[in-house]
């Protein structure tokens, strides 16, 4: 049961960062409504990222030389419907009220057997990607390896630039606590 759920959590996560513009998922995909006044997380009247993605916060997102790509131009047509043309709170029919605490700008919730969008903010904004690297590689993990066997740290492990989960030499784990980073 918690490979399924922690499979599920993964899949939203990778829909809430990637989006199905990115995944290309078909038009098809029933869809809620969008909410109109949805509360702290409706965002704006428009969608400052329809076009193009939010400022560089630092200068590793700046490119070195020449200018920066033109942006992709927007589909006429949404993928999944005009719900999710919104940068606010869309919900399917009959979703309980969203938490009034998120703070992402944008994510999507969608069924993992039938693909139907649940809830979602801003679906098509065109968001920097933050970590999806980090989910992609955790799908990848718990499709292939053996989630029960036991993995030793080492030394190169735990000098590694960035997160390290808990990694440090000697250190014994399972697979699993890898990939759900406990």
């Amino acid at each position: 049961m918690s490979f399924l759920r922690s499979t599920a959590c993964l899949a939203a996560a990778v829909f809430a960062i990637v989006g199905p513009v990115a995944l290309d998922l078909p038009t098809a995909v029933p869809v809620g409504h969008a909410e109109p006044n949805a509360g702290p997380n409706a965002g704006p009247a428009t969608c400052p990222y329809q076009v193009s993605t939010p400022p560089a916060v630092d200068s590793s997102e700046v490119p070195q030389t020449g200018n920066p790509p033109m942006p992709l131009a927007v589909p006429p047509k949404p993928v999944g419907g005009a719900a999710l043309n919104s940068c606010g709170i869309v919900t399917a029919p009959d979703t309980p009220p969203v938490p009034g605490d998120l703070s992402a700008e944008a994510w999507l919730v969608a069924d993992l057997n039938s693909g139907a969008v649940i809830a979602a903010r801003d679906p098509h904004g065109r968001h920097r990607p933050a970590s999806i690297i980090k989910v992609l590689l955790a799908m990848a993990s718990i499709n292939t390896l053996n989630l029960n066997k036991s993995v030793a740290g080492t030394a190169e492990d735990a000098a590694a630039e960035g997160t390290k989960v808990g990694v440090h030499e000697a250190a014994h784990t399972l697979s699993t606590n890898y990939c759900t980073g406990c």
